[in-house]
């Protein structure tokens, strides 16, 4: 009888580690990289209710641990210790080799780093001094994906369409990575609902709570266009009295949507792009770069690809011909 019950108590336990085997198996897996002790284990207890975290204090270390497990988020100290800098070609190793996505960790202000790093494959950074606060709603956004099935009922319901051809675009694009990374283009007529699209792809990837900057570009001069995007010093020009923050800044973790893209001159259109690549831009009049991320979203009503073949729009950067074009079709309550 004895050994029955041993025997039972035996298979329940084998269960009960299979089961937690299975579960971390499923859980979302982090390498965090820095050689601060105090800073290490207050990640690991701010970060271990929503994934497995796993640390390395040296470049040596992190290399083989990058080798020999595989992990879905990778948060990289740029200052390992007195002499040890970190090596970018981990950063190359995990995002571009392992498809980890990578976060530098800092309190340096240096944009060659951040240019470097980002050269390498880098997703994002973040500075130390702000707190846990973003690192644990990064970590949590990217643990907890959108499911295809989430995503479909949330267009029929928001977007309010059932067209099978734009649910099937925007499915495509949406739960996509590279979403965050490359401009959006959405094209259509007058009244198809392209803004109503633009802010519902807003809210499901990022919450109603981040900033959806909206600037119909049709409506402003040309010779005051780069300013409301840019923004300007105090005297930058005649009217300037004051200072003031461009949209570029204001959408900064957000969602920056440019309505009727087309009519914006090419030498906008240009350090547009230049801005979202290096993540920084100079307002006009300014000595200064102002710093900003955030995600673009552009709409037109003509045919995006004739515009690049004619010249009228720049490509650079861009993933037009390669899935980052959304057709739009009408939806109810179009605007």
């Amino acid at each position: 009888m004895l050994d029955l019950n041993k025997r039972l108590q035996d298979i329940e336990r084998e269960e009960k580690q299979k089961e937690q085997r299975e579960k971390n198996e499923k859980k979302f897996r982090i390498l965090v990289v820095d050689d601060d002790e105090l800073f290490i284990k207050t990640f690991i207890s701010e970060i271990s209710p929503y994934a497995i975290v796993d640390d390395a204090s040296s470049t040596y270390q992190a290399r083989a641990k990058l080798e020999n497990n595989n992990y879905d988020m990778a948060f990289f100290d740029y200052h390992l210790g007195d002499n040890d800098y970190l090596d970018f070609n981990l950063i190359k190793k995990a995002a571009k080799e392992k498809n980890i996505y990578t976060v530098m960790l800092t309190v340096y202000d240096k944009e060659e780093v951040f240019e470097k790093a980002f050269d390498y494959g880098l997703h994002e950074y973040l500075v130390k001094s702000r707190g846990f606060a973003e690192i644990i709603k990064l970590v949590v956004k990217k643990s907890s994906p959108q499911s295809d099935a989430q995503l479909e009922e949330f267009i029929k319901n928001k977007f309010i369409t059932q067209d099978k051809d734009t649910i099937r675009s925007l499915k495509n694009l949406l739960l996509d990575d590279n979403y965050f990374n490359q401009p959006v283009f959405i094209e259509g007529p007058t009244g198809v609902g392209k803004s109503l699209l633009a802010e519902a792809s807003h809210e499901f990837l990022l919450g109603k709570q981040a900033p959806f900057i909206h600037l119909n570009c049709s409506s402003i001069a040309e010779n005051l266009l780069e300013s409301e995007l840019f923004g300007h010093v105090k005297g930058a020009f005649t009217d300037a009295k004051e200072s003031k923050i461009g949209k570029l800044k204001l959408a900064e973790s957000g969602t920056l949507f440019l309505d009727e893209i087309a009519t914006m001159p090419l030498r906008l259109q240009e350090a547009l792009l230049v801005a979202i690549e290096k993540k920084q831009f100079m307002p006009v009049g300014g000595s200064q770069l102002v710093k900003s991320k955030f995600r673009l979203v552009c709409a037109t009503n003509e045919n995006m690809k004739d515009l690049i073949e004619s010249k009228k729009f720049r490509n650079q950067n861009t993933s037009v011909k390669d899935g980052g074009l959304v057709s739009g079709a009408p939806s109810k309550g179009a605007a």
